[in-house]
């Protein structure tokens, strides 16, 4: 009895400190809870907005969907303009759809189709938002943006609500009359409202309610927008006879507004239900508490009979004839073997648990080295040293394919490491690479690392022929920051575009603050395409080794390296282009153009680049002797029905057949022996002569029929071709 006496005496009074101070800071959280609730719904709603806000920003300033690039009378600009919207909404389902509306097109464009806005307001049939209110919507917007209501939208005769987000225009010329407006399900925004407890209430600008979590009468009723205006912090009033609490909060990012509207019976109900729950337990813990040490007591006299009976029933085996030394040995014996199964299942497990706690660890999924040791410890996954970092191992195509080679070496690898540095590697599913993390304890070991990454190299290539790519990230002393190693490493190995494959690449080596030291190569691309086109193989090479150059000397990063890289690959595809309108029997039988997006390194891209170039300037030599004739009659005919307008232009000819004008010209001139100028003043004064002669109109008339414009230059041509002036040579003629 003394002993449940002693027990009852605290728990009594734990009970009442927990019941008169506890359940006191309880209601304090819950109304705290409230509101840091609001506020996270706010950030997260504020959150999904910005980035609406991003993506209409940065439309309005994507090249590719100006009205005049938007144009339905270029419609391959107007499917790559949509092509580029739905980039922007794929893989984030907060918005349902993306419109972008050109006043200047009066059109409505979507991430999938282009309507005129009588098929939009068709196809999207809004309750509230008519034709009229729809322009004066989209032509007058301005700052801030707009959030419409939700409201019912028939789309495509299904109903739907929708709440309408519209943007401006930043306010900057070319993208005035442009807006951009997204729809979004009501549905989204109200199973984001739904975490809280009571009536969240969305409210836009002009405080009108968006949408609500419960849609319940707190929401449609008149009373709401007084009681908008006078609680404007958290407090509780009354509303038909009911005590409300209410939070209210409003967003400067947005300009959006949130309530919480929770009756105080219902907020209080979760509070009392655990105040009884705690009562109840409390005389439950009481009576069981008396009960089990009244059964103590009584058995206390016999503990080594209770501890054979525990283990007859845990091993399943009758040891009425042993003594209870025996059944403990026993027992022990079967505990022992019990953890030998566990282990050998263990190592069974070790490559899968090994690959998924170094996942986690390259993800940041651990906050502490502890706690990924705490985790991997059953199969020896610890790293002792605070210092760690990744590298990753990438073999040339086809070296090393099977799974079960992979798992060897990465075995070989951690089996052959420097004192006093550990690793750990696992496959990755992406061609095949190995990922190690390797972990060690002073800065001084970087030195030691970098020696071990170069034998390691060598020894790879001298002993099993493997040439591997290998990209090490830099050192970091916290956990979370290996992730960040990863990203090093594999930029490191993305740098073997420069640095060329089969190099060990250090990313503390890279410089990522770079200066612009070099002019970017525009007339040499731009002398790459005429030399393609014209096939001068001798000023191609020498374009070729330019550029190669450029790029192994100038220390450009390596998104500028790609971006030329990409420069050159579209150039060559541009002159082939450009060859084909040239000699028509190339375009059943291209080179293998393909091939140049498959390039890992320069010297492989500048190798494909000589080869494609060679056959085509091949092509081109055996094409040119059949098109030659043909295309001298086509640039003979157009001249002879276009000299007499006096707006005739090299320019508007050359783009007429689809080349430059210097190479234009330069075609007429081999054909002819002349330039065009001169042919088509031969041809003025040829015809200027005729009606000299066979018509009595004055000089001005004829001069308009032959395309001059100003007599006295006309005059002195004349004179200068002919030998005599113009009224000279009528007079003469006549006589004749």
């Amino acid at each position: 009895m003394s002993y449940i006496i002693i027990l009852l005496i605290p728990l009594l009074i734990f009970g009442l400190l927990i019941y008169y101070n506890f359940f006191k800071v309880l209601e304090t959280e819950l109304n705290v809870s409230n509101k840091n609730m609001l506020l996270h719904l706010q950030e997260n709603l504020d959150n999904r907005l910005i980035e609406l806000n991003k993506i209409a920003y940065q439309i309005y300033s994507n090249p590719l969907l100006t009205a005049y690039n938007m144009k339905i009378e270029t419609p391959l600009n107007a499917k790559e303009g949509i092509t580029e919207l739905k980039k922007y909404i794929t893989g984030n389902n907060f918005p349902y759809e993306v419109f972008v509306y050109y006043q200047e097109l009066d059109r409505v464009y979507s991430s999938s189709v282009t309507y005129s806005i009588p098929e939009f307001l068709q196809n999207f049939h809004y309750s509230a938002w008519s034709r009229e209110q729809f322009y004066q919507d989209m032509r007058s917007l301005n700052k801030p943006n707009m959030t419409k209501p939700a409201e019912i939208v028939s789309i495509f005769q299904q109903e739907v609500p929708i709440i309408t987000y519209l943007v401006p225009s930043p306010g900057l010329s070319r993208v005035s009359k442009v807006t951009v407006f997204f729809m979004i399900k009501e549905d989204t925004l109200t199973n984001m409202l739904k975490y809280s407890n009571g009536d969240v209430i969305l409210l836009n600008e002009s405080l009108q309610v968006i949408t609500s979590s419960r849609n319940s009468g707190y929401s449609k009723s008149d009373n709401l927008q007084a009681l908008i205006r006078q609680n404007q912090v958290s407090g509780s009033v009354q509303w038909d006879g009911v005590k409300l609490l209410t939070t209210f909060l409003k967003s400067t990012n947005t300009g959006w507004k949130y309530m919480i509207l929770l009756p105080e019976q219902e907020a209080m109900k979760q509070l009392n239900d655990t105040k009884f729950l705690f009562v109840m337990a409390f005389f439950f813990i009481l009576l069981t508490a008396t009960g089990v040490i009244a059964y103590t007591m009584r058995l206390n006299y016999n503990p080594l009979r209770n501890l054979k009976a525990f283990a007859e029933n845990k091993t399943g085996r009758l040891l009425s004839n042993d003594n209870e030394i025996e059944v403990l040995h026993y027992t022990f014996d079967h505990i022992f073997k019990m953890k030998d199964e566990l282990y050998d299942k263990v190592q069974n497990n070790y490559w899968p648990v090994k690959e998924f706690l170094l996942s986690n660890v390259l993800q940041g999924n651990f906050a502490n080295m502890e706690e990924c040791n705490e985790e991997g410890k059953e199969i020896g996954f610890v790293f002792n040293h605070s210092l760690c970092h990744v590298a990753i191992f990438l073999f040339a195509e086809h070296a090393i394919n099977e799974q079960a080679d992979r798992m060897k070496l990465i075995t070989l690898l951690e089996q052959h490491l420097p004192e006093g540095i550990e690793g750990y590697g696992k496959t990755s599913e992406k061609n095949g690479t190995l990922i190690f993390v390797y972990a060690h304890s002073e800065v001084e070991d970087q030195d030691v690392m970098k020696l071990y990454f170069s034998n390691l190299h060598a020894w790879l290539n001298e002993t099993y022929g493997l040439q591997t790519t290998i990209g090490v990230g830099n050192s970091y002393s916290q956990v979370s920051w290996i992730s960040k190693s990863y990203i090093e490493a594999s930029t490191a190995v993305d740098y073997r575009l420069i640095k060329g494959r089969n190099n060990v690449i250090y990313f503390s080596d890279i410089s990522l603050e770079h200066t612009l030291q070099y002019n970017y190569p525009v007339q040499e691309m731009k002398a790459l395409e005429t030399s393609v086109i014209e096939g001068n193989m001798d000023i191609i090479n020498k374009l070729l080794e330019s550029l190669y150059q450029l790029i192994n000397t100038s220390g450009m990063p390596l998104f500028e390296a790609r971006c030329l890289c990409f420069d050159m690959i579209n150039t060559v595809i541009k002159s082939i282009c450009l060859v084909d309108k040239k000699h028509f029997q190339l375009k059943k039988d291209y080179p293998d153009i393909m091939s140049l997006a498959g390039f890992e390194t320069i010297d492989e891209l500048w190798t494909m680049v000589q080869t494609i170039i060679t056959e085509l300037c091949s092509r081109m030599k055996d094409g040119e002797q059949s098109d030659s004739q043909d295309l001298h009659d086509q640039l003979t005919a157009y001249i002879q029905s276009h000299y007499a307008n006096n707006q005739f232009s090299v320019q508007a000819m050359a783009s007429h057949f689809g080349m430059s004008q210097s190479h234009l010209s330069y075609l007429f001139k081999s054909m002819r022996d002349s330039t065009i100028s001169d042919y088509i003043n031969y041809l003025r004064i040829e015809k200027a002569k005729q009606l000299l002669v066979q018509t009595d109109e004055p000089l001005t008339t004829i001069l308009l029929q032959i395309g001059y414009s100003d007599v006295s230059s006309f005059v002195r041509k004349f004179k200068n071709t002919v030998g005599t002036t113009p009224g000279a040579f009528r007079k003469t003629g006549i006589a004749k």
